[in-house]
Order: C-alpha cells, then sequence, then structure tokens
C-alpha cells in the first residue's frame, strides 16, 4: 500500500503573497479619512430620498374593498349563466288523432 506524507500545509490553498494588509507600496497613496464618511453619506442621502418620494400606499381599508370587488367580479364570472326554461310540452290534438304534418 502506498504511504502518502502530509504536510502542515495539507488543504492550504496559497495563491496570493502573505503580507500584513497594513502595509502598502511607497508609491500608493492613502486614502484620506474623509472618502469612506463622503461615500456613506451619499448612500445615505440617496436611500432616504428614493424612500421619501414614494408615492404613498393604501391603506388596508382600501386594499379590503378592492379584494372585495375582485372576489364579487370573479365569482359572477365563475357562475354559469341560467339554464334557459325548459319549453311546454305540445298539447296533444283531440280525440287522439295525429296532427297532419304540414306540406304535404
Amino acid at each position: 500500500m502506498a504511504s502518502h506524507h502530509h504536510d502542515e500545509t495539507d488543504g492550504v490553498v496559497v495563491s496570493h503573497p502573505t503580507e500584513e494588509p497594513e502595509v502598502l507600496d511607497a508609491d500608493e497613496p492613502r486614502t484620506p479619512g474623509w472618502m469612506p464618511l463622503l461615500g456613506g453619506v451619499l448612500f445615505l442621502s440617496a436611500a432616504i430620498f428614493f424612500v421619501a418620494t414614494q408615492p404613498p400606499g393604501k391603506t388596508t381599508e382600501e386594499l379590503q374593498r378592492a379584494a372585495q370587488a375582485a372576489a364579487e367580479e370573479a365569482k359572477a364570472k365563475a357562475a354559469p349563466p341560467p339554464a334557459p326554461a325548459p319549453a311546454p310540452a305540445p298539447m296533444p290534438a283531440p280525440g287522439g288523432a295525429q296532427p297532419m304534418p304540414k306540406g304535404g
């Protein structure tokens, strides 16, 4: 049976150099502290503007009335039309005689 040699790095994938996150290249400028604050303020301002400019929603009462009207309309459409009244049976000829067909 083949023996497997296990290193301490088995299962660890290293695809980038492991540097300290605070270490920057000498020619890379640092981000000013006000830049993330500006981004946050702009994002919050846009979110508040979006929410504030939305049209007002319907109240619960308006929604219930609309749902009730839609349910009644659907019920009316689903109900079959009333069946026509059956035609009355023809009256028998007097004396039991069969009526003569017309035209001949």
